[in-house]
């Protein structure tokens, strides 16, 4: 396992602007459609990984709007890509169950029933499978910046495959971080939104960060980009 687990938790702290750039992105984050100003920024950090930049400098700055809302553009583009076929499978899920009930007969019915369970079931799997599938491919786009290449199934799954473990450790830090800062934000009455933007997106960022730790150990050839 390539991934520093100390180190991903601790590096926001050496950037000694890091609390008023982590106020700007918690932010934005609470803002629809400026909400895709934190994903970018995540991938901006990504990139600095991948840059080889100290933690010191690893955190981007938030001068840079229209890129940073670029990005996140990109990013919010490519997970509607992934769900596109699930989404459209539970669009017609329940086509089945409506269509025997105008049948009225109760062997139809049961069998629409069955049908729309099983498409339900279906679409519900393939979202999870994709999803996880999405979160590789944003990672390719960050790399490469482009965004066709978050749907090179094949090397995504190389690279999920070569680091297993390092993709786990990322999805349990972006679990159990979502998963505290909503209870942390559920004991704050009426401004628990507030809590669970300032933790979050910290939380994404150390996401972020294990995902480009990871691709420059095992992935990138020559380490350094160009800005």
């Amino acid at each position: 396992m390539t991934v520093d687990i100390n180190r991903t938790l601790t590096f926001i702290g050496k950037d000694p602007n890091w609390s008023t750039k982590l106020l700007i992105g918690a932010g934005v984050s609470l803002v629809p459609i400026a909400n895709l100003l934190a994903s970018g920024y995540a991938v901006n950090l990504f990139r600095n990984v991948l840059a080889g930049k100290e933690d010191s400098d690893v955190l981007p700055e938030w001068s840079d709007l229209g890129d940073h809302f670029f990005k996140g553009l990109m990013i919010l583009g490519i997970s509607l890509g992934y769900l596109l076929i699930p989404a459209a499978m539970l669009g017609v899920a329940f086509v089945p169950l409506a269509m025997s009930f105008f049948n009225g007969r109760e062997p139809v019915m049961a069998l629409g029933v069955l049908g729309t369970i099983l498409l339900v079931g279906a679409a519900l799997v393939l979202g999870f499978i994709l999803g996880l599938l999405a979160l590789e491919g944003c990672a390719l786009y960050a790399e490469t910046g482009s965004p066709g290449d978050a749907f090179k199934f094949g090397e995504i799954l190389r690279r999920l495959m070569a680091a297993p473990l390092d993709f786990l450790v990322a999805l349990a830090i972006l679990g159990v971080g979502s998963m505290t800062a909503s209870s942390l934000a559920g004991f704050v009455p009426f401004f628990g939104f507030l809590v669970a933007a300032a933790l979050g997106f910290p939380v994404q960022l150390m996401f972020w960060y294990t995902l480009a730790t990871t691709t420059r150990a095992n992935f990138l050839e020559n380490p350094g980009l160009d800005s």
